[in-house]
């Protein structure tokens, strides 16, 4: 009787957090259902969640994942990139995107068509696009503002990349706008915090290494837009909000 009750219990917690997070995306652009405010979105289809998680037939790639993902080698913020010579040893793996990046760019690099799913909506349909989003991401690849991220991302923040203390005393990170807080600093560790370090495969110097860095859900959102761009905190006012997780 116990366990029958914990069973219970634990399933309505999880019926009731998948509530709130279809209700937190309901009204946004990741509601790719017919209902959807944008204007790419499916033809007939209405469930909202179908077009990244599936209770059934889901990929390991990420949590119940339903979303085809891209087979590209991303060009990301190894040297010469983004922070340059300040990233003296290139991360080990190459430019593989790893975690939650990778299922973030499963729509947004531009390769995939945003409605190939790995199990479509529907008893024993399989794998394949649904109707209205056998499209793949509209928009220039990489030009300001473009949802359209394109396969080179290392103009764009860096991502898969671990965070650890060889990085915060890497010496040839001279310019001020690029010294890094330590991954012990109160801003990663203080509880609530909204900003996270998420897990990594990628290493940076070391051992020892810390599995951890920065990834697109650091900073982004997909089941909330209280701020634009599904930003965790509200940058417009003071860039510093954001920007200061990382830097000093």
């Amino acid at each position: 009787m116990y366990k029958l009750m914990l069973i219970l219990i634990i399933s309505f917690a999880f019926i009731f957090a998948a509530m709130q997070i279809q209700a937190g995306i309901k009204d946004t652009k990741h509601n790719l259902s017919s209902s959807g405010p944008g204007t790419i979105k499916a033809t007939t289809e209405t469930q909202i969640c179908v077009f990244c998680h599936t209770p059934h037939a889901a990929s390991t790639a990420g949590p119940l994942w339903n979303h085809s993902l891209s087979t590209y080698n991303y060009t990301v913020s190894d040297p010469p990139g983004l922070l340059g010579s300040q990233l003296s040893t290139p991360v080990t793996g190459g430019s593989r995107v790893d975690y939650g990046s990778k299922l973030c760019l499963s729509c947004h690099d531009g390769t995939v068509a945003l409605g190939l799913l790995y199990n479509k909506p529907g008893s024993g349909l399989g794998s394949g696009a649904v109707t209205g989003l056998d499209i793949k991401m509209p928009g220039i690849p990489g030009a300001a503002g473009s949802p359209n991220l394109g396969t080179d991302i290392s103009s764009t923040h860096l991502v898969s990349i671990e965070y650890n203390q060889y990085l915060v005393d890497d010496k040839n990170a001279s310019a001020s706008d690029f010294r890094w807080k330590s991954p012990s600093d109160p801003s990663w560790t203080a509880a609530g915090n909204k900003i996270k370090l998420r897990p990594t495969g990628a290493t940076y110097k070391g051992p020892p290494n810390t599995g951890k860095g920065v990834q697109c859900a650091s900073c982004h959102d997909p089941h909330s837009s209280t701020y634009p761009m599904f930003m965790v905190v509200d940058y417009r006012a003071n860039n510093a909000n954001l920007c200061e997780f990382c830097h000093y």
